[in-house]
């Protein structure tokens, strides 16, 4: 075998890192709405940096099934930091997977600050609890990226006050 040739051979079997998490969203059908507003709101990047994330990734129905109109609202120019405060309670600054939840409900500080939300284990899944008590089913877990993990859910997480868990978490 050529030198060449056993150079193009261990290229093909050396394992490519995973993608980003910027990329993961981009690349789903899904999250096509939580993309676009990830753009609008200026926090593609963030995503895409090195670090350590996990991403609650609402679909593209969720964000269908808030108030008609709402979605497209958020996106203008004049709703920007509100988008943004809504995409942040979406991200958290390390990396949890369902492996590494307790048998209990547990406090999640997101990027937003002072805003928590509440994770709970349940069965093999997870839900996840916003400040309102709304509760979105973790619908696709730990989908690794090379910067974090992403957490498909079924519907938008709104921030608020106190998490109404607050009493049954740690």
């Amino acid at each position: 075998m050529t030198l060449k040739a056993l150079g193009a051979e261990l290229c093909l079997a050396t394992p490519t890192s995973a993608a980003s998490l910027a990329e993961l969203v981009r690349a789903d059908a899904r999250l096509s709405l939580l993309a676009a507003a990830l753009d609008a709101a200026g926090l593609t990047g963030t995503i895409a940096q090195e670090g350590r994330f996990t991403v609650y990734a609402p679909t593209d129905d969720a964000f269908a099934a808030l108030r008609p109109g709402l979605f497209e609202a958020l996106l203008a120019a004049e709703n920007r930091a509100q988008l943004t405060e809504l995409l942040r309670y979406h991200l958290d600054d390390r990396v949890l997977t369902t492996r590494d939840l307790p048998n209990r409900v547990i406090r999640v500080q997101t990027l937003l600050d002072k805003s928590r939300i509440c994770l709970e284990r349940r069965g093999d899944g997870m839900v996840v609890i916003d400040a309102n008590g709304g509760m979105a089913q973790v619908t696709e877990a730990d989908i690794r990226a090379d910067n974090g993990v992403l957490h498909v859910i079924d519907r938008v997480l709104v921030p608020g006050g106190i998490p109404v868990c607050e009493d049954l978490a740690d």
